[in-house]
């Protein structure tokens, strides 16, 4: 028996899933590639510092130096973003994938009417769209900050030597 309702086509859209999807597979093997320990190691380190730091540097501090430790504890915000929203990340990954799948689904067996299939497929894409760029916005802010921690990591190191040893602290830190 055939159905009275005539089958719509909703090729673009499925298409347009699927790249989605694809995009979510790009996203999301760059941000497992981030090494959580070392992350965590590293905001753990730049902590470390930051607080000897202030807890042992009584003078006014000279303006390349301030300058030098802002930059430092610009590092750790991407850092800790990372670390706190991590399993956040992962849950809307797969979350906004099983959306994908049924929505998938639903178009290809003509389950949804065409008014409601075009709402749904509108808000999956947003959605998928806004996830994909946080999620490598955060990707791409992590490995740049990470890879700025070693180089900070020794000029921070280099105050804190000065400071254990009572003296000032050098005053120039070129950036």
């Amino acid at each position: 028996m055939q159905s009275c309702k005539p089958r719509a086509d909703y090729s673009k859209q499925l298409a347009t899933l699927d790249s989605l999807s694809k995009a979510f597979d790009a996203a999301e093997k760059e941000f497992t590639s981030i090494d959580s320990a070392k992350v965590r190691e590293q905001l753990d380190s730049i902590n470390k510092n930051l607080d000897f730091i202030q807890q042992n540097y009584k003078d006014t501090m000279p303006k390349d130096m301030a300058y030098m430790l802002s930059d430092y504890r610009d590092v750790k915000f991407p850092l800790e973003e990372y670390t706190r929203q991590k399993n956040a990340f992962y849950k809307e990954l797969s979350f906004s994938r099983d959306q994908f799948r049924n929505l998938e689904h639903d178009l290809k067996n003509n389950l949804v009417e065409k008014e409601k299939a075009e709402e749904y497929f509108m808000q999956e894409k947003k959605a998928g769209e806004q996830l994909c760029r946080s999620l490598n916005a955060l990707t791409s802010s992590v490995k740049e900050k990470s890879a700025k921690f070693e180089p900070m990591t020794a000029k921070a190191v280099e105050v804190i030597n000065k400071l254990k040893e009572k003296t000032k602290p050098p005053i120039s830190f070129p950036r």
